[in-house]
């Protein structure tokens, strides 16, 4: 199957390069974040998408805090997260991210847990089709380790659990050749359908956006991101998953439109120095929203935590006559709107399942 059909474009598994067993223990001493390396990656070379310029800057984003070893298993593991990229030329590329921890014995006895990302790349924000397929990774791996430790025997790569998952997942996962073909994938209990493969393609809830912001913030961040402005959601509550949903949803809204400008649903602590960027992004931060000393005047701050904003108030900007008739009216029909997103954010999610806990399997 050519690289251009295929839903899934790369698999990547980022970790802890090997260590002897004296330098694990001085790892685990050390207070300063470890080197994450790219441990394995599907396919090994880049296609017309390249992974390898994502490559050097996704462990900032998988590891936020750094690759530490713990020695108790962190709670919760697996986590998920996901990561968007804009490539050269311009496109989106999607990655979701399922951080798990491996187990490794120490030298003097006991155990040392290390975190490992398994990461699935992807031009479409199927967010909850990928980390299911990403769970049943994991899932065939320990089915894998459990066969080898009944057996005692290595497993013949062919036989591997793992390895059939890979092969279908990277060759029978196809896109519709046609904006007269319609494919439905379905992987557990997520099912996404895609109409084209430039068209509108989501899988997740609108229901967060709309139950941690009220009705006004929702008709301003919406207006601001119209006009193209600097808008930064924060929350120190909410998982940096359910942060990316909520990001997600709001560029959704924007359809037929697109948000051109920077893109960064999770922003690392190493790369605040974004928020000085010249031009519009549109952001989320997962931790203290920053202090309005600490931005520029022209970046507007949406605590989704406490329902405020950065500056308190928000004015649509000068001159957009349409706009700020827009924000008037919809400012105006409050009580409508408000029953309205009450009604969206109690529906039951497609298929019945449960989209509360975006951090933790």
């Amino acid at each position: 199957m050519a690289a251009n059909t295929r839903l899934i474009r790369y698999l990547a598994v980022l970790g802890l390069e090997p260590l002897e067993p004296e330098a694990l223990e001085a790892a685990l001493k050390s207070e300063e974040g470890l080197k994450a390396v790219t441990l394995e990656r599907f396919p090994q070379e880049d296609d017309d998408v390249p992974l390898s310029p994502v490559l050097s800057p996704l462990p900032d984003f998988c590891f936020k805090d750094g690759l530490r070893l713990e020695e108790h298993k962190p709670s919760p593991s697996p986590s998920f997260t996901s990561v968007v990229f804009t490539s050269s030329s311009g496109g989106r590329l999607h990655v979701a991210c399922l951080m798990v921890h491996e187990r490794m014995e120490r030298s003097g006895g006991g155990y040392v847990y290390a975190p490992k990302a398994l990461c699935l790349v992807s031009l479409f924000p199927c967010l909850e089709l990928l980390r299911s397929l990403l769970s049943d990774l994991v899932l065939a791996a320990r089915a894998d380790q459990e066969m080898q430790r009944f057996t005692g025997e290595p497993c013949d790569p062919s036989e591997r659990l793992v390895f059939r998952l890979v092969s279908q997942i990277f060759y029978e996962l196809p896109l519709p050749p046609n904006r007269h073909t319609m494919v439905t994938l379905t992987a557990g209990l997520k099912e996404v359908t895609i109409l084209d493969q430039e068209g509108f393609t989501r899988d997740f809830s609108f229901r967060p956006l709309v139950a941690f912001l009220s009705v006004n913030r929702l008709a301003q961040l919406f207006v601001l991101v119209l006009t193209e402005r600097k808008v930064v959601l924060s929350s120190q509550q909410l998982s940096p998953a359910l942060l990316a949903v909520i990001l997600e949803a709001l560029r959704a809204l924007l359809f037929p439109l697109e948000w051109e400008h920077v893109y960064l649903p999770i922003l690392p602590p190493s790369f605040r120095w974004a928020l000085e960027s010249p031009a519009p992004f549109l952001m989320g931060m997962a931790g203290k929203a920053p202090l309005a000393s600490e931005l520029a005047e022209d970046v507007v701050v949406f605590d989704l935590d406490t329902g405020k904003s950065i500056p308190d108030k928000i004015q649509a900007p000068a001159g957009h006559l349409q706009l700020q008739r827009l924000m008037e009216r919809l400012t105006s029909n409050r009580k409508r709107l408000s029953m309205r997103c009450c009604l969206l954010s109690t529906l039951p999610s497609p298929h019945g399942t449960p989209r509360v806990d975006y951090g933790s399997l």
